[in-house]
């Protein structure tokens, strides 16, 4: 007898998708996306609270991640040419 769970894994684990993976995303931890940035990760909370910064994913209930790529794009977008 097989349970619910052992099924369910079973299943997951036979399943094929009908798209093409796309290329690796990085994620990074907001710890490691404070190191990236030479901020504190206080300073990355308090912009992400006040909708300030690069974007973000929340990963269940506490869990925050950043991808490179908009971390990279949110940097460049802060150029300012100095005349």
């Amino acid at each position: 007898m097989t349970t619910h769970s052992a099924t369910a894994a079973a299943t997951a684990a036979t399943t094929t998708f009908d798209f093409e993976p796309q290329d690796t995303v990085t994620w990074l931890t907001r710890a490691e996306a404070a190191a990236y940035l030479r901020l504190s990760t206080g300073t990355l909370s308090n912009w992400a609270s006040g909708d300030v910064g690069p974007s973000y994913t929340r990963m269940g209930r506490g869990r925050v991640l950043y991808r490179l790529a908009d971390i990279e794009s949110w940097l460049a977008a802060q150029d300012r040419l100095c005349v």
